[in-house]
């Protein structure tokens, strides 16, 4: 099993070659804005069937959902077919970020491990200004 601080590791040592995060980090740059990226946890992956067909790179949205009977402030993680494949933890830092500062959030599937019932999925975080449409925060019924 892989521990979160060594996939954090991994993460934080990895250099791109090319692709979609290259390109990017070079748009950051020329912007004069160095992308922050971040990894992000999910809970209650083994209660929805969309976490277990997540791959590693696949894009990411986060949608809002005041009306969750447990928490208002729920934050869903939602495939491009709109289907849940989590929640951010209560306590985490993005849903702070989201809620409190209004920031907004471009995330892709980082890690996916599979396992006797569970699955643990982590996202690929970029935070930035709700105002770019790439990374705005969805509201509640809305499909990415």
């Amino acid at each position: 099993m892989v521990t979160l601080s060594r996939l954090i590791r991994r993460w934080l040592t990895a250099s791109p070659k090319g692709g979609r995060a290259a390109k990017a980090k070079a748009a950051a740059a020329v912007a004069g804005k160095r992308a922050r990226r971040y990894p992000a946890e999910l809970v209650g992956e083994q209660h929805y069937a969309g976490a277990g067909q997540c791959r590693v790179g696949d894009r990411v949205w986060l949608r809002c959902e005041p009306s969750n009977a447990h928490d208002d402030m729920a934050v869903q993680a939602i495939t491009a077919a709109a289907t849940v494949i989590g929640y951010l933890p209560r306590d985490n830092w993005l849903r702070r970020a989201i809620h409190d500062e209004g920031k907004g959030a471009l995330c892709h599937v980082l890690h996916v491990e599979k396992g006797k019932g569970m699955t643990q999925v982590v996202l690929d975080v970029e935070v930035r200004p709700r105002k770019d449409a790439a990374h705005r925060v969805l509201d509640e019924g809305e499909a990415p």
